[in-house]
């Protein structure tokens, strides 16, 4: 985990530096556009995974002798839909991007080819994590922050940095990654493609059940951003979207335990897993709590330091949203729960609660408050997440609910003791 950890600080790293860039060069109006840019294919990539990486995974835990005709069972599966979410999204597209000019809507449409890729990498990602790697697995991540950076400074340094060619700055890793992670893979498990029963039928079983987890926590993830691209000016998109990604600085821990905790859970014993999860939750939102309280002090004399004045507006969002991201890792650590004991419609059902209250406050709040409401209605959403996760473990599980408060024991274990 504090392999993952680091690999995620660097990548972290690299993408506030892009922030930094893009928004000091290109302004509140242009970075909004850039915003908008890249969240269809970001969403779409998302929207069409199916739930085949968790399913993949839970899979080869479940199964290990029959993991090469799984893997090339997924791929045909994820490839499948992800031209399907190209074919779709380059359709929907100027009705979703009316307020953008047709130059713009133009160029989304050309990085929708993206898509693809954006599925079938996390596939990869997932036969790797399965087996231990979950370093390697992760180091892409720094890849495409890195390569994102280096390919927006050169494009600031011959003066050809505009909001359009600094979304696409983003997309220029997709295909090195993609080919590095299917390289390593292959090494790991050489898929042996096939359709036939029972592999996609077992995939698409789990796949299913656990798809509302991926679908809803893309729409939670970027929820606000689609709405306000939609309800809002382009400044004001802007400003959120330096108040977003600011506030993601505590999603390192969350992630990081993330991609460890579920190929470690898979497939064990309720109580076993219920008692990992916990743990892990507890040692995160201490880290987290603490991390948002150091952050929401300093963060707004910072935020207009590096972005300047034209930016004041994100300050309370990003204070707002930093609450939010504490909340609701903890309910997406716990709530690993049951995805980890063969019950990821649980985990369905909580994201649903989350992703409808956010929705229905957010199209009466954005209106009114402009981008403070968008960030209100996130941290609602959050709080219903973790409400709902808590109250399921006697429900579901018949078990307790966990200790939610460390211990020193929990100290002691995090420093390996």
């Amino acid at each position: 985990m504090a392999r993952v950890m680091w690999i995620r600080v660097v990548a972290l790293g690299g993408n506030v530096c892009s922030g930094l860039l893009t928004a000091a060069w290109l302004g509140p109006a242009g970075r909004g556009e850039q915003a908008a840019l890249v969240v269809a294919p970001t969403v779409l990539a998302a929207l069409c995974t199916l739930g085949l990486h968790a399913s993949l995974i839970y899979n080869l835990r479940a199964d290990p002798e029959e993991g090469g005709r799984y893997f090339g069972a997924a791929m045909i599966l994820t490839c499948a839909t992800g031209l399907a979410a190209t074919a779709i999204g380059f359709l929907l597209l100027p009705e979703w991007l009316g307020r953008y000019s047709s130059g713009t809507v133009t160029f989304a449409r050309l990085l929708l080819f993206a898509v693809p890729f954006g599925v079938v990498t996390p596939l990869l990602s997932g036969v790797l994590e399965a087996n231990g790697q979950f370093a390697l697995a992760n180091r892409v991540l720094y890849f495409q922050s890195l390569g994102a950076l280096a390919t927006l400074l050169l494009l600031a340094a011959f003066g050809l940095l505009t909001p359009i060619s600094a979304a696409a700055a983003y997309f220029v890793p997709t295909v090195p990654s993609f080919l590095f992670l299917l390289a390593r893979a292959q090494a790991v498990l050489r898929p042996r493609f096939t359709v036939a029963a029972p592999y996609p039928r077992r995939l698409l079983r789990y796949g299913i059940r656990f798809y509302g987890v991926d679908i809803l926590g893309a729409m939670s993830g970027y929820l606000d951003q689609v709405v306000i691209v939609f309800l809002l000016q382009p400044a004001a998109v802007g400003a959120y979207a330096v108040a977003l990604s600011l506030s993601r600085v505590l999603n390192v821990a969350q992630g990081a335990i993330a991609t460890v905790l579920f190929p470690s859970i898979a497939a064990r014993e309720a109580a076993s897993v219920v008692a990992t999860v916990a743990r892990a939750m507890r040692v995160t939102t201490v880290v987290n709590a603490t991390g948002a309280m150091a952050i929401g002090v300093a963060g707004p004399s910072l935020l207009l330091l590096l972005y300047g004045t034209r930016f004041a507006a994100a300050v309370l969002p990003f204070q707002v949203l930093l609450i939010e991201a504490v909340v609701s890792s903890a309910a997406r650590t716990l709530a690993q729960a049951f995805s980890g004991t063969g019950r990821p419609s649980v985990v369905t059902g909580v994201e649903v609660a989350g992703v409808t209250t956010s929705l229905a406050t957010m199209l009466v709040l954005v209106p009114a408050y402009g981008i403070v409401g968008a960030a209100g209605a996130t941290l609602l959403g959050g709080m219903v997440r973790l409400s709902c996760v808590l109250v399921s473990f006697r429900k579901v599980l018949g078990i307790d609910l966990p200790r939610l408060l460390i211990s020193r024991a929990d100290v002691a274990w995090m420093a390996g003791r």
